[in-house]
């Protein structure tokens, strides 16, 4: 199974027909959601993304499962809609239910990188957020 690991952080790519998931593995739960989001960032653009300007991201949510599906569907969403390739992500705030994050990167650009997979969005389906022994797990399918 494919996988990508930053520190002690975790990504592996979980094999599922028409669709794709990733199984993030972190020591705390804000990581896991960067790394989350970070991984989402890396599929839909290939190849170094720079840090010019940052869109603020704020978000309430009934519970943690919303919040961390539509926080990964706001990256996507600002993709899609705006072209800006997220480089690097900074959560100042984490509750159950709020969430509060600085996304630095920049316009997408033939010139500089290369069109990845082209991820429609997060879904609830099969979607877990649990603790595990010292580590956080986020597993989590996207309609592609």
């Amino acid at each position: 199974m494919p996988f990508a690991k930053i520190g002690i952080m975790k990504v592996e790519i979980i094999p599922h027909t028409a669709d794709m998931g990733l199984l993030i593995t972190a020591r705390t739960l804000k990581e896991a959601f960067q790394t989350s989001a970070l991984a989402v960032s890396s599929l839909l653009v290939r190849g170094k993304v720079r840090r010019l300007s940052k869109r603020i991201v704020e978000l309430k949510e009934p519970d943690r499962e919303s919040l961390f599906v539509n926080f990964l569907n706001e990256i996507i969403f600002l993709f899609d809609a705006q072209r800006f390739a997220v480089g690097e992500i900074r959560i100042s705030k984490l509750g159950k239910r709020s969430l509060k994050a600085e996304l630095l990167g920049e316009r997408f650009s033939l010139k500089r990188h290369t069109p990845g997979i082209p991820i429609k969005a997060a879904t609830y389906y099969n979607l877990k957020i649990f603790k595990e022994g010292r580590f956080w797990k986020i597993r989590v399918i996207f309609d592609v």
